[in-house]
């Protein structure tokens, strides 16, 4: 967590709003279709330290599980000359019959206790009240209703100087409200009440305010990502429309006190009053565990024992003729299974044309006369 700045203060939000727009997924909208590395955050780190590292912070599963691992070694899919070599290169041969215990036998706990999220959690632990059943439906219906593109039968009903704004606006000339509770519309209307004052009427200590944002940003983290995708990229919607990160952290915290306000009464404590635990920090070290040295063991004896398969594969084949008829047409696809289907027809009807892949690439052919032209059309009429 921070250290206190100047004048006492423990949290710095704009500090905090550059790191969650850091580690959040950039979630780009379907205007332009487009691979994203979801891990962007870890991609300066070596690949098993950084993927290892957001599955303790953020709980994500980067490996196979133990079970699944195993059987397939029973299969024969992953090889045992492989994991012997693997293992000795690692931790030596003397090591081997201990190493080769732990990946193939030994139990272990393999459930995932990330750091994010800990806190929120005591909403339910200690209040018994699932805010993100509350919240998010209606968070997501109102984010829909703003950023619509012209799919929505009916138009945002205003778009003044952004999201917060908008909705700040909506609320002084409606009878109904997105609020049950009075009070809390009200606060809406408060100019000088920010995401702090928010913040300090629902967690209650400061030393928790930075864990709080990250828990609840990471609740969803696809609208909070692609939010701050569209904060910072004026390109990202066809038909502009300004919202930031802070809107979104702003109208959410209010939208919680209203739930809480609505189930708990006006007297409610906050979330720091019931806490035990103290601040954790998000960022601190994750070293690396037994387990984890078992996953990368396992990890690379799968890999290591399909690239042995391939390299044999291609040695066998290696002195094919060269006399091969040039192929009547090409075909370029994207590697993805959906293509499959039609990509499995063509090798069966043509087996002598050459089919390509390539991520984020539509079917395309190259057509060299007019019969392979004909095969295509029919191929791609194919229920």
């Amino acid at each position: 967590m921070k250290h206190e700045m100047q004048g006492g203060e423990i949290f710095d939000l704009e500090q905090v709003l550059h790191e969650l727009k850091h580690y959040l997924p950039s979630q780009m909208t379907l205007k332009d279709f487009i691979h994203h590395n979801s891990l962007h955050a870890f991609q300066q780190k070596k690949f098993y330290e950084g993927i290892f590292r957001s599955s303790k912070l953020f709980g994500y599963k980067v490996t196979l599980q133990l079970d699944d691992f195993r059987q397939l070694f029973k299969l024969g899919r992953i090889k045992e000359g492989v994991i012997d070599r693997i293992i000795i290169e690692r931790k030596g041969s003397e090591n081997l019959e201990l190493w080769a215990e732990r990946v193939l036998i030994k139990k272990y706990d393999e459930n995932i206790k990330p750091r994010i999220g800990l806190l929120r959690s005591n909403w339910k632990k200690y209040y018994k009240i699932d805010l993100d059943t509350l919240v998010h439906s209606l968070l997501y219906r109102i984010l829909c209703g703003y950023l619509d593109q012209g799919i929505a039968l009916w138009d945002f009903p205003v778009e003044k100087q952004g999201f917060l704004e908008s909705v700040c606006f909506m609320e002084q000339q409606s009878v109904s409200s997105f609020f049950k509770c009075k009070k809390v519309r009200n606060m809406l209307q408060e100019r000088s009440l920010g995401i702090k004052d928010l913040l300090q009427r629902i967690v209650g200590d400061e030393r928790y305010y930075e864990q709080y944002l990250f828990d609840m940003a990471f609740s969803h983290r696809g609208w909070s990502g692609m939010v701050a995708v569209v904060e910072d990229n004026d390109n990202a919607l066809l038909i502009k429309k300004p919202i930031s990160l802070s809107d979104l952290i702003h109208f959410e915290l209010l939208l919680e006190i209203d739930r809480l306000t609505m189930i708990l009464g006006e007297n409610w404590q906050p979330l720091a009053t019931k806490v035990q635990e103290p601040p954790v920090d998000i960022f601190a070290p994750t070293p690396l565990t037994e387990l984890d040295e078992v996953f990368k063991i396992w990890q690379d004896a799968f890999e290591w024992s399909y690239y042995d398969e391939v390299i044999q594969g291609i040695k066998t084949n290696i002195n094919t003729p060269k006399n091969i008829p040039p192929p009547r047409f090409q075909a370029i696809f994207c590697i993805d299974e959906r293509e499959c289907s039609i990509r499995r027809h063509l090798e069966y009807v043509a087996p002598t044309a050459k089919r390509w892949a390539h991520p984020d690439f539509s079917v395309l052919s190259f057509i060299s006369d007019r019969r392979a032209q004909n095969l295509w059309i029919n191929c791609v009429r194919l229920p």
